[in-house]
């Protein structure tokens, strides 16, 4: 089973590169690092592990959705004969195991897409039907840690939707709305959470959740896969985890315990 990653990187600080590190240990040395182009002149000379890509000037606090679909299909360009699952990994996410290789390897092959947070919204995002041309159901799945299956990213190739997507976002700029079923309106954070899974929905495919944050605790897997929005996690060191999200600090326990742990896996 062959995995490969695209990160995503605002700038090349050592919270990235632990990031980094914990992915070419743990899961691929086939990475593919996404940058905003606000910050390039920081990785352009940088020597890394991993392949580099100059992505559109973002430098905004939402999510770069843009840059996030010219990542996806730089991969496709690169490892569509090899890859039979690309992750998107946000820089304050950590990888903690490979626990995660298994999982995706014997997953049913109807399913196209894997993350936390799965939900279904009775509402609509306009600037997604325009861009499908009709209306579509919603699905989400948090964007920090989104797996692709090869099969859902040929079946993006074959409707031409990662050169669609950046001409359609070439002209239609204007922040997404999450309209509800009654009329009232709210930004849309990251349009990728919701775009990528509606699509892998749309087309036939099966979204499946890993875990859940619920406030009072963990819906599904939450040791190996502790991913949430916010708040940061603080618990515990996480010592089990695969994935984990969020985590800015770079010196924090959670990242220097599992530091820690990767030197030994080096050393054994």
């Amino acid at each position: 089973m062959n995995i490969a990653v695209l990160l995503n990187a605002h700038e090349n600080s050592d919270t990235f590169k632990d990031t980094l590190e914990s992915v070419t240990t743990h899961w691929t040395k086939q990475v593919m690092v996404v940058v905003d182009g606000k910050n390039w002149d920081q990785f352009r000379d940088a020597s890394l592990p991993a392949m580099k890509l100059e992505g559109f000037h973002h430098g905004k606090p939402n999510a770069p959705f843009r840059n996030m679909c010219l990542g996806l299909m730089k991969a496709w360009d690169t490892w569509k004969n090899w890859a039979d699952w690309v992750c998107y990994l946000e820089y304050d996410c950590l990888v903690g195991s490979d626990h995660i290789l298994g999982h995706l390897s014997s997953s049913d092959k109807s399913t196209w897409m894997l993350g936390n947070d799965h939900k279904v919204n009775p509402g609509s995002i306009p600037f997604i039907d325009r861009f499908e041309g009709g209306a579509t159901n919603l699905h989400y799945l948090l964007g920090c840690c989104l797996f692709f299956n090869g099969g859902f990213m040929a079946r993006l190739s074959e409707e031409n939707f990662f050169e669609r997507f950046l001409t359609f976002t070439n002209f239609h700029t204007g922040d997404p709305r999450l309209k509800s079923p009654s009329g009232k309106e709210e930004l849309v954070y990251d349009l990728s959470e919701w775009l990528y899974p509606s699509l892998a929905a749309k087309y036939g495919g099966a979204v499946e959740e890993l875990a859940c944050w619920e406030e009072a605790g963990w819906r599904g897997d939450g040791n190996r896969y502790p991913m949430r929005f916010m708040p940061e996690l603080h618990e515990h060191w996480h010592e089990g985890a695969c994935v984990m999200h969020p985590l800015k600090d770079f010196s924090s326990g959670t990242r220097s315990y599992h530091r820690f742990r990767r030197k030994l896996t080096t050393l054994g």
